[in-house]
């Protein structure tokens, strides 16, 4: 409603004892009914301080609310990627979902997942860091310190089991397809009882590792994870995982799915024996393929005729469907990158030919390690044929064995005990290789958006605790993800099929390559990478203003952008 004009302040002074005296008045002007002014004491505003009076003055006038001089800038606090997280945890019933009774210990964990997600730091930079933000004041955390954020996440793994549950029953019923696959990442430290040295995915040669298994449901959202010494084998976690999977939560007919090292023959004959109401999605391995074309099972010639087709191999593979499936796009890359490994690897060799033939290099057995030493650099040491004497080094190509191996690139070989009429041969192959997303998942909790590792705890209630904590930071930024997809890179359309079977790479939307080509998307708005887009989000910032004389302050959260505020409304919409 408009200020009349009728209204305005009134200042008088008086001098007294060498002293000035201010009386400011609210009045308001108007006529009488003989058309005489006159004007009405509404308040003595002389004991507000002199800014906020001006401040009145302006407002009365019509001028802008705020001046330099009415307000200073106490503190500026990012604030637009923290409303949009909250917002997310929000949807997705966050609260309700860690504990149904609110408490301090909640409020914390809340704040470190959305920290998390933001910026992955360690426990004590996070409580360092996160006064920068809107965090502190969203929950009160301003006394909280890095012995709070620990207390905190004892709490969070007493509530494991029942988060998981509710995760598992809210996304996995009786028939799903559940994704399963291990992965590890090493420790700093070495006082940890689940760090073992096992087989490296991090490549770390010397630092002990835990390795991990996660259970993500047809779409890829992690629900459950486990850990294990860091010497445990694939095959050795999955056993444990479905027992539980099917004890704890009432599942059956349910469908696995994971690599070759995951559901090896071994845990299929075992499946079959204990489980034979469980199904399950897996491949073969390479050798495995090359023994059924060498027994004349399959003719690698067929795949002239069709890139994907299914076979029966009652006494290798009784009780199974195996789909061949060919990617020439993969064999051309094998072909050309085996041709580079040998090419590399001849180079090693002929170099040490001429230190044989040079005289230098002397000595069947000092030959021999010469060569041993190097001729696997590249993995190529099966593809070669090498002659060794005390003077003598000769090497040539196995030519049959790379025919052989040639004549599969490209070639992969899904394995599963679903009926054709439960699943169609492309669903199959559609539902392994969805098995990639998970594989992502690790990528995002390792080191892409969550950076699970390096690892510093070294209790392992601690380190239970920091993964799974990882994991609900993980699971909300899978929704997040989605729900940002027109304003990222991400294809919005992620089931377009440009090819008539799924063995070829998933083609890209036309949407979104138009979108990648202009860096706009359908409506205008610039598009970013997720972490980007995160840091776009900040500039929203809430500003807290002192008014000068006074111990009050006023927090203003700045306009936002066209981008913020779309971004905002599809968060909305979780």
């Amino acid at each position: 409603m408009a200020i009349s004009q009728s209204m305005y302040v009134v200042s008088n002074h008086r001098d007294y004892k060498g002293k000035t005296y201010w009386c400011h008045l609210l009045v308001h002007g108007y006529r009488d009914e003989d058309g005489k002014v006159k004007r009405k004491t509404l308040a003595n505003l002389s004991h507000l301080p002199l800014p906020v009076i001006e401040t009145i003055k302006a407002m009365l006038k019509g001028e802008p609310f705020f001046s330099e001089e009415a307000l200073a800038l106490h503190s500026t606090k990012l604030h637009g990627h923290v409303e949009a997280i909250l917002e997310a945890m929000t949807r997705l019933g966050f609260p309700e979902l860690l504990d149904d009774q609110p408490s301090m210990a909640r409020d914390i964990i809340m704040a470190m997942i959305v920290a998390r997600i933001i910026k992955p730091l360690s426990k004590l930079s996070t409580y360092q860091w996160w006064g920068t933000t809107s965090l502190t004041e969203e929950f009160e955390l301003n006394d909280i310190d890095e012995d709070g954020l620990y207390s905190a996440l004892d709490w969070l793994l007493d509530k494991k089991e029942n988060i998981e549950s509710k995760l598992i029953n809210k996304h996995i019923s009786n028939g799903s397809f559940i994704y399963y696959d291990l992965s590890s990442s090493y420790f700093e430290g070495h006082n940890c009882s689940l760090a073992r040295f096992g087989h490296s995915r991090d490549k770390k040669r010397g630092k002990k590792q835990v390795n991990y298994g996660l259970v993500a449901d047809h779409q890829g959202r992690p629900l459950r994870i486990e850990l294990f010494p860091g010497n445990t084998s694939d095959v050795a976690t999955f056993f444990p995982m479905v027992e539980t999977l099917l004890a704890k939560y009432n599942l059956s007919k349910v469908v696995f799915v994971g690599d070759r090292g995951m559901i090896s023959g071994k845990t299929i004959l075992t499946i079959r024996n204990k489980m034979p109401d469980i199904n399950w999605i897996t491949a073969l391995k390479s050798v495995s393929i090359r023994s059924l074309v060498e027994k004349e099972k399959v003719e690698p010639s067929k795949f002239d005729e069709t890139n994907l087709f299914e076979i029966e191999a009652p006494d290798e593979y009784p009780g199974e469907r195996l789909i061949f499936c060919r990617n020439p796009l993969l064999a051309v890359y094998r072909t050309k990158n085996r041709n580079d490994l040998l090419e590399a690897t001849e180079k090693i060799l002929a170099e040490i030919e001429k230190r044989v033939l040079s005289g230098s290099l002397k000595g069947k057995q000092q030959i021999g390690l010469a060569v041993g030493q190097s001729i696997n650099k590249y993995k190529m040491k099966k593809h070669f044929i090498v002659d060794i004497d005390d003077n003598i080094f000769k090497y040539r190509r196995n030519v049959d064995k790379i025919k052989i191996e040639q004549s599969l690139d490209g070639i992969y070989v899904i394995r599963t005990s679903l009926s054709s009429d439960d699943c169609p041969a492309v669903d199959c192959v559609r539902h392994y290789k969805r098995l990639t997303q998970v594989e992502r998942d690790f990528r995002s909790l390792k080191t892409v958006d969550l950076k699970v590792r390096p690892i510093f705890h070294y209790r392992e209630d601690r380190v239970k605790s920091h993964f799974f904590f990882c994991l609900l930071a993980n699971y909300v930024t899978w929704h997040l993800k989605n729900a940002w997809k027109e304003l990222t890179y991400m294809d919005e359309n992620p089931e377009y099929k440009g090819n008539s079977a799924p063995i070829m790479p998933l083609k890209p939307s036309n949407e979104v390559k138009d979108k990648i080509n202009k860096r706009f998307n359908s409506i205008g708005l610039p598009i970013y990478s997720f972490r980007v887009l995160l840091d776009v989000m900040s500039t929203l910032t809430v500003c807290t203003y002192s008014i000068p004389g006074t111990d009050k302050t006023i927090s203003i959260k700045t306009a936002p952008t066209a981008i913020q505020r779309r971004a905002l409304e599809l968060v909305k919409q979780i």
